[in-house]
């Protein structure tokens, strides 16, 4: 009887496990790009692809810059595609779409993790990917003025030593 009872047991485990591990492939990114480092003033694209399983639907893509939100898609709503403001992003509208974000005119404020999330409908499983990119500046005009300044007196103090 003990048998029967570890068996029932097993079985009340086991099977929502696997229908829990099914759930979580529901989604998968399959592509995502963010680029290390990009010229100050240049444009930037980022792409996020992904996979559904059979049956599911999506229901939003959203990006951020670090936990700040600045695009999302959700393909059920009148106006499917919102932009929130974000110091450093300038979405270029034209050339961007729900799988490709184009930034236009980067700059210093754009650096930081960029994060890119694709949820499906009614269970709401989610994938998330992210990576860091980095504005490279062009010249020492871009150095903030404090930079500036602790080179010129280290400077002055090699010289004078």
């Amino acid at each position: 009887m003990s048998g029967f009872i570890i068996l029932i047991n097993l079985k009340l485990i086991i099977i929502p496990l696997l229908m829990l591990i099914k759930a979580l492939e529901s989604v998968n990114i399959t592509e995502f790009k963010v680029p290390e480092i990009v010229n100050h003033g240049s444009d930037a694209e980022l792409s996020c692809k992904y996979n559904l399983t059979r049956g599911e639907v999506l229901y939003t893509i959203k990006w951020y810059k670090e936990e700040n939100e600045f695009y999302r898609y959700e393909p059920k709503e009148k106006r499917q595609v919102l932009y929130f403001p974000v110091p450093g992003i300038n979405i270029d509208r034209e050339r961007s779409n729900y799988t490709r974000i184009v930034l236009r005119e980067v700059n210093n404020q754009t650096s930081g993790t960029f994060v890119c999330e694709v949820s499906v409908d009614i269970s709401f499983i989610t994938a998330m990917s992210e990576a860091m990119m980095l504005i490279k500046s062009n010249s020492i005009g871009f150095l903030p003025s404090w930079s500036i300044l602790i080179v010129t007196i280290l400077l002055s103090s090699f010289i004078s030593s």
